[in-house]
């Protein structure tokens, strides 16, 4: 029981804290657009402003799902989804360079300690791409 206890505050607490950066990466197709038009990158100005749309969209729904309370086991799904969405949204401009960052949804699954889920999401998130 109460080590059932300590898993479960551990997905709590993995939890926010990967609704908190997803939240704050939005904050990273502003800079793309603005690293574009000073010339530092070569992306087309209309593309990065329509991976912005999605991406407000990826980043904010996890948001939106936490604060109406859905369940943390769905939770660790969408979020974890989410942060694969960013990358394979990022992977959609070639002129962005995201070689590592391709395993990130995966690495941060194991943050909740949980075996089950952390084998799972490699095939859920192929499914999904």
């Amino acid at each position: 029981m109460m080590e059932e206890n300590i898993f479960c505050e551990n997905d709590e607490r993995v939890t926010k804290t990967a609704v908190t950066v997803l939240r704050w990466l939005i904050i990273v197709f502003p800079l793309l657009i603005i690293l574009s038009l000073v010339g530092i990158f070569q992306s087309k100005i209309q593309s990065l402003i329509i991976m912005t749309v999605v991406a407000l969209v990826v980043t904010m729904g996890p948001t939106l799902a936490y604060k109406l309370h859905a369940p943390i086991g769905a939770m660790k799904y969408v979020t974890t989804i989410a942060l694969g969405c960013l990358v394979a949204l990022m992977a959609t401009d070639s002129t962005i360079g995201i070689y590592m960052t391709y395993a990130l949804a995966m690495v941060f699954s194991i943050f909740y300690y949980d075996k089950k889920f952390t084998l799972r999401i490699p095939s859920v998130l192929l499914w999904e791409n």
